[in-house]
């Protein structure tokens, strides 16, 4: 192919020489992360952009042999980048003993974040002792201590942790989930632990911290201090949390109000913050040096150079708010971005924003490839990218882009001014007026903008919709522009003079009361937001198509129209052709969101999901008729994470479930009802399953959950023991607990071997397949099963109480004929579950083990005729 021929007709492709690069160490990165496979392009990740990459290179005219070479060496580098270093051998990685406490000692580099139950302390790790063993460590820990108050700490002091069991971060591992072990990785946490005992932590003396942490820790804490003194306690809260991106002062409601509305980007320091200094600092410092220079040298104004003085001395406060802000991965990547846009404001024969941001992805990527999947990364470059393709659009740049015409505000205002009014108002005032018209139109269409060019990410990473966000953006975050660099500055301004604070935060406080008042009332309101499951992997793709075909439209249409008067019939149609496929691609954009599971079109096998969940249980059960049905749903210790939120539902959104036919709690136990009450806020759900029986329903969080689904307008379906209800050809039976079990044994809140004696068991079948789910019985609920000759007989068995000793009696599991039996336990649980001699009475009847701790999600398909049973993939860690 002769592709000089086509240069011109793709000038896109020749003005982002950087492109090629990209996608060449994409296609790298997907021969390393096998997750990517199914990602965007199921399978053809790395084909697909290492094609592109070429096809790029041969556009930007270089050889076939020089094409080929860069292609296959950015792979290889891309690739190489992609593995990961193995620790050094003081690294904590290397000596901790995760079932063992350790006497553990560090350096405290960070003030604690206190939250409303919890206190978070950041270590840089000296040792760890073990006994009597005493191990140099390096390494960074993150440490938990659940109680509200802790000793006086500042950073920079030596602690001790007396009694701590340092565990590596791990992922839940199940279809779906949230990748913990790299989200720790990308904030710098390398182990974990935890402790409910404030007196084991000692202040053992005074460390050395590099002084710019010194400096930021001082004046953050002189930022808090002003804030408090001037500001309300929730108005200085949320404050901290928009300057600071410090959230830990603001309680979960509000947090949950910001997100639902889609303000959540407020309150975590990203490139719109520093976006906002850059953009503050230029406004402020572009007439001062454009006076200033007039006054020394009036031959560089007229050179164009007071823009570009203006841009590099706003590097300096850019850079502080970086430095104050913290050396968090989302700070440091903002940060770059707006510092390469500004270095391109001040070299602006550059002549391409997005080379500058592609730059800035390039790099950031190299050093460190799992950037890639981190939502921050994605969201912040997609915005960007978009913002500045839609500023192309309507600046009508064909020489110059958007950079050169960011300093050049006239020709928006061509577009955008209001008309100059006949009564001949004052050429100030209508100045003003223009500009002040100019700043909230634009601020609301690059608001918009960056909403409609996240939407996939933000279903990816939280499948959540805000409705209100596309009404609420547009007029907060211009006004959270104003807001933010103006406490700064305040802030700062009061540390020194503190005359002068009641004058400069009685404008702040208006502000920051908007802030609290308004996210809270609109994400109260039905509708503000909605939860959604994830698209199918190509969605993306789509979507992006179909959006980038609906600005160009929209935004080039006028032009188009006067430009272009008389068109050639071979324009004409590929003009037809390319609408013929933007609308397709906009038909199948809409399908596939509203649709993200297609119904198949014949009877699919029995689908039945061993969630893993930690030390808890939840039990996922699509039936052949599509219904669903959810047994349990997991819970942690003093609930220190919403198993539902952060585990159960992401696993159902991620399958593409919006709705649930029934739920069921088999018994009180936080670990199985926790998960269920948060299922219940966020995913729509027909029935509850109960047993009919008034001393069961009665216990305290039964009786919470089934108050909470009939508010959520969930039915309420008490089943009789021995009832059998029907899902098509699949039956699902209630074998236990009888009323005769339910008096005798008390379910007082001491007794937790009763509680879990009269958990609900269910035996499933369908057609000659049969699975025993047995909650948390104990041997009390087995003996009484095989005194009353319950069925038990089945070819997968659940096994009871995640596998205590005091379960699985040899008895029971004789009588079960189970072929296969799954456990449901934590990861190095505390109760040590399942426990050996159960394991050893399963061995010894020759049943098959499968354990979420080590296998991870279990499923199991069933077609009435045949199963099988398969872990979780584990290539996809």
């Amino acid at each position: 192919m002769d592709w000089t021929r086509h240069r011109i007709r793709i000038s896109w492709a020749t003005r982002l020489p950087l492109l090629p690069f990209l996608f060449c160490l994409l296609s790298g990165f997907g021969l390393e992360f096998p997750e990517l496979y199914d990602y965007l392009l199921p399978g053809l990740w790395p084909l697909f952009f290492i094609a592109a990459g070429y096809a790029l290179f041969r556009l930007n005219g270089f050889s076939l042999a020089v094409a080929c070479i860069a292609s296959t060496s950015l792979v290889a580098l891309g690739f190489y980048l992609a593995q990961a270093s193995p620790p050094a051998d003081d690294h904590v990685t290397r000596h901790i003993q995760p079932q063992t406490h350790a006497e553990v000692e560090g350096i405290l580099y960070a003030t604690p974040t206190a939250m409303e139950d919890r206190i978070v302390f950041r270590l840089r790790l000296l040792s760890i002792k073990y006994k009597n063993k005493k191990i140099e460590t390096s390494g960074v820990a993150r440490i938990t201590l659940y109680e509200n108050e802790a000793p006086a700490l500042l950073p920079g002091d030596r602690v001790i942790f007396k009694k701590i069991r340092l565990k590596l971060p791990r992922n839940f591992r199940n279809p779906g989930r949230f990748k913990y072990e790299r989200y720790m990785r990308m904030q710098g946490v390398d182990v974990i632990g935890g402790t409910s005992r404030a007196e084991t932590i000692v202040r053992s003396g005074a460390g050395d911290l590099p002084f710019y942490i010194k400096w930021r820790e001082r004046w953050r804490q002189g930022i808090h201090h002003v804030y408090s003194e001037f500001l309300p306690d929730e108005e200085a809260r949320l404050l901290r949390a928009l300057t600071l991106g410090d959230r830990s002062g603001m309680d979960r409601a509000s947090q949950e109000a910001f997100a639902a509305t889609g303000l959540g980007h407020l309150t975590a320091v990203s490139g719109l913050h520093i976006g906002f200094v850059a953009g503050a600092s230029l406004l402020l410092l572009r007439p001062l040096t454009f006076q200033l220079l007039w006054l020394i040298s009036p031959t560089w104004v007229r050179a164009g150079r007071a823009p570009k003085i203006a841009a590099f001395l706003s590097i300096i406060p850019v850079a502080m708010y970086m430095l104050l802000a913290g050396d968090k991965v989302s700070v440091l990547r903002a940060g770059f971005m707006v510092l390469a846009v500004l270095v391109a404001l001040i070299i602006d024969r550059e002549k391409n924003a997005f080379n500058a941001l592609l730059l800035v992805a390039i790099a950031l990527l190299a050093h460190n490839p799992e950037s890639l999947f981190d939502a921050g990364f994605q969201m912040s470059f997609l915005a960007v990218a978009f913002i500045l393709y839609v500023l192309s659009l309507i600046m009508n740049l064909s020489e110059l882009d958007a950079v050169d015409r960011m300093g050049e505000t006239m020709s928006l205002l061509d577009r955008l001014r209001p008309r100059i009014p006949e009564d001949g108002e004052a050429p100030q005032a209508f100045i003003v007026k223009e500009r002040v018209i100019l700043f909230f139109v634009a601020s609301a269409l690059f608001s918009i903008t960056a909403i409609l060019a996240t939407l996939p990410v933000v279903l990816h990473h939280f499948h959540r919709i805000s409705i209100s966000g596309f009404l609420l953006n547009p007029i907060l975050t211009p006004l959270a522009s104003l807001l933010i660099p103006f406490s700064l500055a305040s802030a700062l301004i009061v540390s020194a003079l503190s005359f002068l604070g009641d004058i400069l935060f009685a404008p702040i406080h208006w502000l920051a009361a908007l802030f609290t008042s308004i996210p809270q009332w609109v994400a109260g309101l039905p509708g503000a937001f909605l939860y959604w499951p994830t698209p199918k992997p190509a969605w993306p793709l789509l979507y992006y198509a179909f959006l980038l075909g609906a600005l160009s439209l929209v935004l080039r249409q006028r032009t188009s129209r006067t430009l272009n008067p008389s068109e050639n019939s071979a324009h004409k149609i590929w003009k037809q052709l390319g609408r013929t496929l933007w609308i397709g691609a906009g038909v199948l954009t809409v399908a596939g969101f509203l649709f993200p599971r297609f119904p198949a079109a014949t009877i699919d096998p029995l689908e039945i999901t061993l969630l893993d969940v930690g030390q808890g249980e939840s039990i996922f059960i699509r039936f052949p008729d599509d219904q669903t049905l959810l047994i349990d749903g997991g819970g942690f210790y003093k609930n220190s994470l919403d198993i539902g939120k952060a585990v159960v539902a992401p696993f159902l959104w991620s399958q593409g479930y919006r709705r649930l036919d029934a739920i069921a709690a088999t018994h009180r136990d936080n670990d199985h009802i926790s998960g269920l009450e948060s299922i219940l806020d966020l995913i729509p759900v027909h029935n509850l399953l109960t047993l009919d029986n008034a001393a069961w329903q009665s216990e305290a969080r039964i009786q919470k959950l089934i108050e909470k689904a009939e508010r959520k307008g969930t039915q309420i379906k008490s089943l009789q023991t021995g009832q059998a209800m029907t899902f098509g050809e699949a039956r699902l039976t209630l074998l236990h607990p009888t009323s005769e079990f339910m008096d005798r044994y008390d379910s007082s809140p001491q007794n937790s071997h009763a509680s879990n004696n009269r958990s609900l068991v269910f035996k499933l079948e369908y057609r000659k397949f049969s699975m025993l789910l047995t909650g948390d019985i104990e041997n009390d609920a087995e003996r009484f099963m095989l005194s009353r000759k319950a069925p038990l007989r089945s070819d997968i068995l659940k096994a009871p109480h995640h596998g205590s000793r005091f379960s699985s009696s040899p008895e029971f599991i004789r009588a079960t004929q189970a072929s296969v039996v799954l456990f449901s336990s934590g990861y190095l649980n505390w109760a040590k579950h399942p426990h050996r001699e159960t394991l050893a009475r399963y061995e010894a009847f020759g049943t098959r083990v499968y354990r979420t701790d080590r296998d991870g999600a279990i499923r199991i398909a069933a077609d009435g005729e045949s199963w099988s049973v398969s872990p979780f993939e584990w290539n996809q860690d």
